[in-house]
């Protein structure tokens, strides 16, 4: 809520996108992890490679989009649901 009140700061995106890229790189590392995302991909009808254009799209967010997305996701109204 803190985000979609206030935004985020450059410095503080700059260093999740880091953070993101970086450990996301590693994990390709490891031949099952790169299998894994590509049956990933296939399993919900992506394409099998979409995993390399991960670091480009994270490197693409800014903090307006992050700011949008969390006024989106924490100013709806609240939902009731009831199961049972």
């Amino acid at each position: 809520e803190q985000v979609a009140e206030q935004g985020v700061s450059r410095a503080g995106i700059a260093m999740a996108k880091e953070l993101l890229v970086g450990g996301f790189v590693r994990s390709l590392q490891r031949r099952g992890r790169v299998a894994n995302l590509i049956a990933a991909s296939d399993a919900l009808g992506l394409p099998p490679l979409r995993y390399l254009k991960y670091a480009e799209r994270i490197r693409k967010t800014t903090p307006a989009s992050i700011s949008a997305l969390a006024r989106e996701l924490f100013t709806a109204p609240p939902v009731l649901a009831s199961v049972g």
